[in-house]
């Protein structure tokens, strides 16, 4: 069971170039084969529990739901969708949810580097008492 979050990832991968270079003209196939992708990487996520802390799958699960309603507005872009100007508009919800997703993610990363800059400052100030 641990060493399917790893093949799948790959799999997952082999399934994107397969959709870009041999499903360029069914759209319907492409998002329905990525939102399938995206339902199997959820399962396995909370099947198998590849990660060490909570936060790393809180993180995850936050970047597959992302995924997946990026995946729905493009269904949106499709002929099922006839008003141009309502595509347009649309077209605003994807950049504020990926606008959401790229702030989450800096802000995690500065957190994280924040955190470790303090852990070293608190280990050097510990080592520099012991040594006087």
């Amino acid at each position: 069971m641990v060493l399917l979050q790893p093949v799948w990832f790959l799999v997952r991968r082999l399934l994107l170039a397969f959709m870009v270079v041999f499903l360029n003209t069914a759209l319907i196939w492409q998002v329905a084969l990525m939102t399938a992708t995206v339902f199997t990487q959820v399962i396995i996520l909370g099947r198998v529990q590849p990660f060490v802390l909570l936060s790393q799958y809180r993180y995850e699960m936050f970047n597959e739901c992302v995924v997946m309603l990026v995946m729905y507005h493009f269904l949106l872009f499709t002929p099922f969708v006839e008003d141009l100007e309502v595509r347009f508009q649309l077209g605003y919800s994807v950049c504020g949810l990926i606008c959401l997703h790229l702030a989450v993610s800096i802000f995690l990363i500065v957190k994280d580097n924040f955190n470790d800059l303090r852990k070293k400052r608190l280990i050097h100030k510990a080592s520099g008492a012991h040594d006087s």
